[in-house]
């Protein structure tokens, strides 16, 4: 388990010195953190919940909100974030995430650690992606190799005498129709019926 003291020198080497409103956030990160996990980037601010902490690890994305009656954590590893967006203004800065069809967005007023943030939420990002290409583009070759030299046996597909048409469905026991197969014969024809016809000539 995480010790708070290894939290604190973990803050104190990225140079952050965690506020009064972030103390409640702070305590709960040895809790939330793995014994091997490290703090990369963090960053104070609010999103559409309240007053919350954003940290960067080398594993995931942590997003802690801790108030007196409850506790709010979203955990979102690398290799799920689709989009990462970035914009400032004037007085605060934005920072939008999307994964697993969620959208969070987190504000802050210092613009130049939540950019920081964000650079390196995109980084890591774009390493799971080229790291997922590079076994793809391993994995790709073997396999076609395999299936070329009979270790993989190849995709079974029909023969083209096998036609749908030839096949006729059972009958069923007991009625004197005989099998129609449905994609062989011809369409049902619809009987046409006038709205002058009479309620007793439709039943002849």
């Amino acid at each position: 388990m995480v010790t708070m003291s290894e939290v604190l020198s973990q803050l104190k080497q990225l140079g952050i010195r965690p506020g009064f409103w972030a103390k409640a956030e702070v305590h709960e990160l040895p809790r939330i953190l793995m014994p091997e996990e490290r703090l990369n980037q963090v960053s104070m601010g609010w999103y559409n919940g309240g007053f919350a902490l954003l940290c960067c690890t080398d594993k995931r994305v942590l997003l802690i909100d801790k108030k007196i009656f409850f506790l709010t954590l979203e955990d979102c590893r690398y290799d799920m974030i689709a989009e990462v967006m970035y914009q400032h203004r004037l007085l605060d800065a934005t920072l939008t995430l999307t994964f697993a069809s969620k959208t969070l967005q987190f504000k802050s007023w210092n613009q130049a650690t939540l950019r920081r943030l964000a650079s390196y939420i995109q980084q890591r990002v774009m390493e799971v992606r080229r790291r997922y290409d590079e076994q793809q583009q391993v994995t790709t070759p073997y396999i076609l190799t395999a299936i070329n030299s009979g270790q993989v046996n190849q995709p079974h597909f029909a023969k083209p005498e096998q036609k749908i048409s030839n096949y006729v469905m059972p009958q069923i026991q007991g009625d004197p129709t005989p099998s129609i197969n449905p994609y062989q014969g011809r369409p049902y024809f619809r009987r046409r019926i006038s709205r002058f016809v009479t309620t007793s000539q439709l039943s002849r």
